[in-house]
């Protein structure tokens, strides 16, 4: 057996593992496969992180799944988002790029396509997208995923306040 699904990562407080929680939780979807051994190399990130793998439904979203739309007065309901950018490409044997590296050079990914104001903020990362939580790079991801938290409380409150993101 893989174990639970979603596992916990971190506890919010490690002395307090089974106290309600003060922060807002995170789930780090794992869309690969194989483990989500390098969300445990995380440093503390102070609340409740919780992982989730998904490869299967990782697929079948590749060939049937819609991005939500938010009309109307939903669209400042909707759940607020950072996206971490890979800076480098894929690497690839033959020099060719990969699928997932056609947009690289666009700030959102391709993203803006679906929706320009779909990030409230977004963050480059140091890597590529499968190495961004190698083990040299924990120190770096840990930062910009505390940074990125940061960013959606903030988001949190100017959509909680009319200000917008």
């Amino acid at each position: 057996m893989r174990g639970a699904n979603p596992e916990l990562i971190q506890p919010e407080d490690w002395a307090r593992p089974d106290r309600p929680s003060f922060n807002t939780p995170v789930f780090l979807i794992h869309d690969g496969g194989g483990t989500t051994f390098a969300y445990h190399c995380l440093e503390v990130l102070g609340r409740y992180i919780r992982s989730k793998r998904c490869m299967a439904e990782a697929v079948r979203m590749i060939r049937e799944w819609r991005l939500p739309e938010w009309p109307g007065r939903l669209y400042h309901r909707r759940p607020r988002v950072v996206l971490l950018r890979a800076k480098e490409y894929v690497p690839t044997k033959d020099g060719r790029m990969v699928g997932l590296d056609l947009n690289r050079e666009d700030e959102m990914l391709g993203w803006g396509d679906y929706d320009d104001e779909m990030f409230c903020d977004v963050m480059d990362v140091e890597g590529h997208h499968f190495d961004i939580f190698a083990f040299e790079r924990i120190d770096g991801i840990t930062r910009a995923v505390k940074k990125g938290l940061e960013r959606l409380e903030e988001c949190s409150q100017m959509m909680m306040y009319g200000d917008g993101w």
